[in-house]
């Protein structure tokens, strides 16, 4: 086996090193130097992760519960609408790639009671949609209030429109958003949830 003579402060200089151990020891170093490296990299990944997380562009969510409801999501760039699909597992995935996107710094959840006629199964069925949101606002982080129509509308919604709040909502938010997919008289849903998102900007929280 060939030797190789190491040269160091010890007192005896005819220590001798195989080039087995020599070997040994430098994949100790290599190990240690690798591991060191993965770890700087996990950290630089990491922090340009939470980087990413802080530029993201600042947005404001408003939601009309109903089982015609919609998700609106505004922004400087535009907004996105998010029809109500009636399966909240279908929902957490939109949301959360909003969150992936942006800075959600404030969802407005529309506080509304039963009206007038309505039946038992719709007036249960509303509750759900309700409660639903509620849990997926809550798990997903998102900070929301929850306004009642008179609170949300009052100098938002053009009343000129008419006395079909419906119809003023509608008119207003074509008026607010002219490219919003917004032709359809159904498309109330659609309508108020841009308009309280837009009225969750205008409370000033994180507008920053």
């Amino acid at each position: 086996m060939s030797h190789l003579r190491i040269i160091g402060p010890t007192s005896d200089d005819t220590s001798i090193a195989t080039h087995d151990e020599l070997s040994t020891g430098v994949e100790a170093v290599y190990d240690r130097v690798h591991a060191l490296t993965v770890d700087a990299l996990r950290e630089s990944f990491a922090k340009l992760e939470k980087d990413k997380l802080k530029a993201r562009p600042v947005a404001f969510l408003g939601i009309d519960p109903g089982a015609t409801g919609c998700a609106a999501l505004i922004h400087a760039g535009g907004h996105d609408l998010f029809d109500w699909p009636g399966d909240a597992a279908l929902v957490v995935p939109r949301l959360a790639d909003w969150l992936a996107h942006f800075d959600v710094r404030l969802a407005a959840l529309e506080k509304v009671g039963a009206m007038p006629g309505q039946g038992v199964v719709s007036m249960f069925t509303f509750g759900q949609n309700v409660g639903t949101w509620h849990g997926i606002l809550a798990a997903l982080g998102i900070p929301y209030v929850c306004p009642r129509p008179q609170d949300w509308q009052r100098g938002l919604v053009d009343r000129k429109a008419g006395k079909d709040t419906k119809a003023a909502s509608l008119a207003t938010a074509r008026r607010l958003f002219p490219d919003a997919a917004l032709g359809r008289k159904k498309d109330h849903g659609r309508a108020d949830a841009l308009l309280l998102a837009w009225w969750a900007r205008r409370q000033g929280i994180g507008a920053g």
